[in-house]
């Protein structure tokens, strides 16, 4: 079987990714996707431009069921980058019924606060604003299955480790962990 078929993922995901033109699976989505399905936690090195988004979206969008809360939270370094992945991610799951939104600092939270509020599932955001939705009360971390963190040497870097902390201790201890990086410095590890 080849392509994505092979990966045995919901019609609406495949559907999706045959719109967006992806018909065969990049080295490390080849070698993410069964895992993430399979329920391991993982630490994915990997270029830049190399497929690393759809390799922990697509296992993420295929396992989650529609329920009200935020079951999965992806924590990237900046506006640039947590825009990016849930742009990809809302397409590969837009005909689930999955809802993605994406929070980050210098704008009003309240907009971030009532698309959490109305029931995403997939929260997409930079450290800063993930803590301050939080200590607001409008993002609660306690029923996460899946939490990624991309760019992780570059969230290091950024000085974020604290924040980084923080937030893994405010979610489940059982949950799945994905860690995707261009380089993997002494700290990831």
């Amino acid at each position: 079987m080849a392509g994505f078929e092979k990966f045995s993922l919901k019609k609406e995901i495949l559907e999706a990714l045959n719109e967006l033109k992806f018909s065969e699976p990049t080295e490390v989505q080849d070698r993410a996707i069964p895992l993430v399905l399979q329920g391991k936690d993982i630490v994915v090195r990997s270029k830049t431009g190399s497929g690393k988004t759809a390799a922990f979206a697509i296992p993420i969008l295929q396992q989650l069921e529609h329920s009200r809360g935020v079951s999965a939270l992806i924590v990237a370094p900046t506006r640039e980058l947590a825009l990016q992945i849930e742009h990809v991610a809302r397409k590969i799951g837009r005909m689930t019924r999955l809802r993605t939104t994406v929070v980050y600092g210098g704008v009003s939270t309240r907009p971030q606060a009532d698309r959490i509020r109305e029931g995403a599932n997939v929260v997409v955001g930079t450290p800063g604003r993930i803590i301050d939705l939080m200590e607001r009360g409008d993002l609660d971390l306690h029923s996460i299955k899946f939490l990624v963190l991309d760019e992780a040497d570059i969230m290091l870097d950024m000085g974020f480790i604290d924040d980084i902390k923080y937030i893994i201790e405010s979610t489940p201890e059982h949950k799945q962990t994905m860690l995707f990086s261009a380089t993997m410095p002494e700290k990831i590890k």
